[in-house]
């Protein structure tokens, strides 16, 4: 009794967060491949790598913080999207010093945790009702988990067949296409 479909805002929310998902995770999975390309040592661009996965987390920290301000969701959201696919460029720069790439790494990263956080918090609000938000945070966790599973390989087939510089652009790509749809997600709250 009730339980009609999901809110559109919902869907278009779960599609960007699988699209925020294969950008992120499949940069972190390349990132020690980039860095050893650079010259780095495995241990050193392990580390890099943890760091840049940890950068995550104050950004969703930061989220508690301005959730409540709803002026704020949409510049963030778009900040936390189109700075990580502007950031590919210098990730997967060839001739971009290490030092600068783990930086951009960590920057992306914090900036991610940003929607991350923002999509978690605001869902309930754009589910479409109480009895619609466990059907839309299982939604959001399958696209995520569907865009961490598809990211890395797909960002390696592109840079194995175009090199750095086109999984650059599909890292862009990504971005770009999900930004549109968590505006139009946000339209609700």
């Amino acid at each position: 009794p009730g339980d009609g479909p999901m809110a559109a805002s919902a869907w278009y929310l779960a599609a960007a967060f699988g699209g925020f998902a294969m950008l992120g995770i499949g940069v972190l999975a390349l990132l020690p491949t980039v860095l050893a390309v650079q010259g780095l040592g495995v241990a050193e661009a392990g580390r890099w790598t943890a760091w840049a996965s940890f950068a995550t987390v104050p950004g969703s920290l930061f989220v508690a913080l301005i959730v409540r301000r709803p002026a704020w969701h949409k510049p963030l959201v778009a900040i936390s999207l189109l700075l990580p696919g502007l950031l590919m460029f210098v990730v997967f720069g060839t001739a971009t010093p290490v030092a600068t790439i783990g930086a951009a790494a960590l920057l992306m990263n914090a900036a991610l945790g940003l929607f991350g956080g923002l999509a978690f918090a605001l869902l309930p609000q754009i589910a479409g009702g109480p009895r619609r938000t466990a059907q839309a945070y299982g939604a959001l966790a399958q696209f995520g988990a569907s865009g961490s599973l598809a990211g890395p390989p797909l960002i390696a087939a592109v840079a194995t067949q175009g090199g750095w510089a086109a999984a650059a652009w599909l890292g862009f790509g990504l971005a770009v296409l999900s930004l549109p749809l968590a505006l139009r997600a946000l339209r609700r709250t």
